[in-house]
């Protein structure tokens, strides 16, 4: 969904519109500060454990996605709606813990894909190791 239109994203590459793609993926992310500032309504757990507890959320909501993919491949099974309601919860956990280290997700999501645009045109996107 575009973000502001409400419509459904229409992949048109940079060539084509003479937009660059840092701004077409801008303009495709939903307002990650608004959702995460949502997410408040709906965090019950201990404050002294936040960070924990929600590490071992995000670890266990993303073995739900891994196991969905092993079922997808092990059954011949569809991913389906079930798939996208468990990244939902993976973006929920990951929400509050950016919300609990007093960051804004808009931010974080930004700083991601400068990083990776930028392995990009240095032609390091693979291998391994945090500074490339």
């Amino acid at each position: 969904m575009h973000a502001e239109t409400g419509e459904p994203s229409k992949h048109v590459g940079p060539v084509e519109t003479g937009v660059s793609q840092v701004q077409i993926l801008q303009d495709a992310f939903m307002d990650f500060d608004h959702y995460q500032e949502q997410t408040n309504s709906t965090a019950i757990y201990p404050e002294d454990q936040a960070l924990e507890y929600l590490a071992l959320g995000l670890n266990g909501e993303a073995g739900e996605v891994a196991e969905k993919v092993k079922k997808h491949i092990r059954d011949d099974k569809e991913i389906g709606e079930d798939f996208a309601k468990e990244l939902g919860d993976v973006l929920w956990y990951l929400a509050r813990m950016v919300d609990e280290l007093g960051a804004e997700f808009d931010d974080v999501a930004e700083a991601n894909l400068d990083k990776l645009l930028d392995r990009k045109e240095r032609n390091k996107i693979r291998g391994s190791g945090d500074n490339r």
